[in-house]
């Protein structure tokens, strides 16, 4: 009678029991040059699942997910990213011409290895031939380090880059 109770408990807990779902986030860096307004605007924006997904599908040509900006080969060494695509873009701000460049940048070269699931994108921003910004838009994966959300010529100012919270950028 035990026996049976307890296999008949089992199959309540088994047939119950839902499937763990892990979720996903995807990640896109955005340019956009706005002669009008006089702006220039690089922004990295997430969303988690289905939602992550649409975003990305829906990009347009002015918006890469940073996996698409890494040449990966999958082979008998391994999966690995063997290489990063560069975009490069111009924008002509009250008679000044900046150059932005936008290039993949791994967690880890070795897919499989530490950080090796993270992509983010690294931005260079120049003025002319002078370079006035140049960084990863997140840190290490393990680190807590803020995530650069904005990077931003607003009319008449310099630079200015926003930063949020890991956990912010990840809600």
């Amino acid at each position: 009678m035990r026996v049976a109770a307890a296999a008949i408990a089992f199959c309540i807990l088994t047939l119950s029991s839902t499937t763990a779902r892990a979720d996903w986030f995807r990640t896109l860096v955005r340019y956009e040059c706005d002669v009008e307004s006089n702006m220039l605007l690089v922004s990295y924006v997430g969303a988690y699942n289905e939602e992550g997904d649409r975003m990305v599908s829906q990009a347009g040509e002015d918006a890469w997910d940073p996996w698409g900006l890494l040449d990966i080969r999958d082979d008998d060494e391994g999966t690995r990213v063997v290489g990063t695509k560069v975009v490069s873009r111009t924008c002509p701000l009250d008679g000044c011409t900046w150059h932005v460049l936008i290039s993949g940048k791994p967690g880890n070269a070795d897919i499989l290895k530490r950080c090796g699931s993270m992509a983010t994108a690294r931005v260079i921003v120049a003025l002319g031939d002078a370079e006035v910004f140049d960084s990863a838009l997140e840190g290490d994966c393990h680190d807590d380090e803020p995530v650069i959300a904005r990077i931003e010529v607003p009319p008449g100012e310099p630079l200015r880059v926003t930063r949020v919270s890991r956990s912010q950028f990840y809600r």
